[in-house]
């Protein structure tokens, strides 16, 4: 060989780890953890799977970029398949990730979904009360529930007589499964009251009801309850209507009609519980040393993760905590760049948000943390 000719390349050569297929994983969620999934989970997963392994099962997850997904996002012909499909692909990967140790990053949280990114929405005043004049009663007290709670489609529909007490609701959590407080109210008692004179003796708040019988009813299931909600916006949209999802009441509920704050943000405002990628936090005192050192370890845990939330004013279960500091000026952008630069390297860039409070809301401060860049976060010491 000449001087002047290159030397030829190298063959690649790939850990155990870089070299796991996309199947690979799947398989192996397959075998430890889709058992103790839901029934519905498991049937949306089932639905999905043959399409993700058709398209990415021979892939090396690792090599995987958000291009990649673009022609699989192009067939807009079933969006909500190829979210749930994202959704599944995100949620394995996110074990490959914190549990397995198999990726470094979850590039699903990178792809722009279709009908989440661009139908979810807060709707008016206006369209939810035309909504509910057209709504049968179980719908229209799920809807009034929703708005004046801020809880999940299951978990209201898991709400029974037993959990209505004089003073508060008690709700389990979607996620933590833990038990949550909701503090009674007037107009709270009065949807209850509304709501008892449907149920006819059912268990259940939001109660199905034999129109002929007349007999006691019982629970909605999530697809029972879906079917009648979907019907409800047919009509909704014969009348010229435009289309929102029952959780858009959810986020109308926690963060009112604020416009300028992203939808990924919404999203952890809403978190019943911590997850991977969203993290609660009381009130701190970021002016300690030792408290902005252990913020920025979180910080650090979530660029890694691939990115996430802190949500500060808020308990492990979701709730607002009890006490809010009459100034949150602390809670703004200048903070938290320094806490980076003081102790992350390389240091990061956080967005800082603090949606205002509505009447069925608390004050909150999200901040949301970026996936790291070529290498990870490290902690250091100052």
């Amino acid at each position: 060989m000449s001087p002047s000719e290159d030397p030829p390349s190298a063959p690649v050569r790939r850990t155990g780890r870089e070299r796991k297929t996309v199947n690979d994983i799947l398989n192996r969620f397959l075998e430890e953890d889709f058992a103790s999934l839901g029934t519905t989970t498991k049937k949306n997963y089932r639905t999905v799977l043959p399409a993700i392994q058709a398209h990415f099962g021979t892939r090396i997850a690792a090599d995987l970029s958000v291009r990649d997904f673009d022609d699989f996002m192009k067939d807009t012909s079933t969006p909500a398949m190829r979210d749930k499909a994202v959704a599944l692909m995100s949620s394995v990967f996110t074990r490959a990730v914190r549990k397995w140790h198999w990726l470094n990053s979850n590039v699903c949280r990178e792809v722009k979904r279709i009908s989440i990114t661009e139908t979810s929405r807060v709707p008016e005043e206006s369209e939810i009360q035309a909504l509910r004049r057209i709504a049968r009663p179980a719908v229209r007290i799920a809807m009034d529930l929703a708005l004046l709670t801020g809880r999940t489609q299951m978990e209201l529909l898991k709400l029974r007589w037993a959990d209505v007490h004089a003073d508060r609701l008690e709700f389990t959590g979607a996620r933590s499964k833990k038990r949550v407080t909701v503090p009674m109210n007037p107009t709270l008692r009065g949807v209850l009251d509304e709501a008892k004179s449907h149920a006819r003796g059912s268990e259940f708040v939001i109660s199905t009801r034999n129109r002929r019988r007349k007999s006691v009813g019982g629970g909605y299931t999530s697809d029972g309850f879906r079917a009648v909600w979907q019907r409800t916006m047919r009509r909704y949209e014969k009348q010229g209507g435009q289309r929102f999802d029952f959780h858009d009441l959810r986020e109308k509920a926690i963060h009112g009609s604020t416009s300028d704050v992203p939808p990924d943000v919404r999203y952890a405002l809403a978190a019943t519980g911590e997850s991977l990628d969203v993290e609660h936090k009381d009130w701190l005192d970021l002016s300690d040393p030792l408290v902005r050192a252990t913020v920025a370890r979180h910080i650090c845990a979530l660029a890694n993760y691939g990115g996430g939330f802190i949500v500060f004013g808020r308990t492990n279960e979701g709730l607002a905590s009890t006490l809010t500091p009459s100034d949150l000026s602390g809670y703004d952008l200048d903070t938290f760049s320094s806490i980076c630069k003081k102790y992350l390297a390389p240091a990061i860039q956080c967005s800082v948000y603090a949606p205002l409070p509505t009447a069925n809301s608390d004050r909150a401060v999200v901040v949301k943390v970026p996936s790291h860049g070529s290498v990870p976060v490290c902690a250091i010491a100052r």
